[in-house]
């Protein structure tokens, strides 16, 4: 068998540990946050269904009613999110932030005294935007990986003694 055929596999890194423990810690803080009863305890008032449902989409007291504070508080609740998804390159990043902040609406239409509302997933993915473009302006400024183990050539080298730079 030729072991150059097979996958390099990935070695769990501190690093990998800490963006998993960040992850459940913020998705713990998450659920507690919108999936529990508020304190305050007021009923609401949401269409059947919640998001699901195209009339919450479509009606203008989803767009006119709620304060500019909650609307700016669902943006900065979400930016971890996108922090996070940014660990997943290209659309998996977005994918997994949209999914997660869908999941976190769709779960609230059951819930007495939480709103699944059109609003929330337009703020909440705008937070998760948000992260993901910190996330990604960070890994840009960052150091590149560390070799792989393969030998490259030493591009100033000269033509005829290209040796390995590893």
């Amino acid at each position: 068998m030729d072991d150059r055929s097979e996958t390099p596999r990935r070695d769990t890194t501190a690093r990998d540990v800490t963006w998993a423990l960040a992850a459940l810690t913020y998705l713990g803080f998450l659920a507690l946050l919108t999936l529990t009863p508020r304190p305050w305890g007021r009923e609401v008032d949401q269409v059947p269904w919640g998001v699901l449902n195209p009339a919450a989409w479509l009606s203008s007291a989803t767009w006119t009613t709620g304060t500019a504070r909650e609307f700016v508080l669902n943006i900065l609740l979400f930016v971890p999110a996108g922090l996070l998804a940014a660990r997943f390159r290209g659309a998996w990043g977005l994918g997994a932030a949209v999914l997660l902040t869908g999941a976190v609406e769709v779960a609230q239409i059951p819930l007495a005294n939480r709103l699944s509302d059109p609003r929330d997933i337009v703020a909440n993915v705008g937070g998760a935007l948000v992260g993901l473009a910190l996330g990604a302006a960070s890994r840009s400024g960052a150091p590149p990986p560390p070799p792989t183990g393969r030998a490259t050539a030493d591009p100033s080298a000269p033509e005829g003694d290209r040796r390995s730079m590893y």
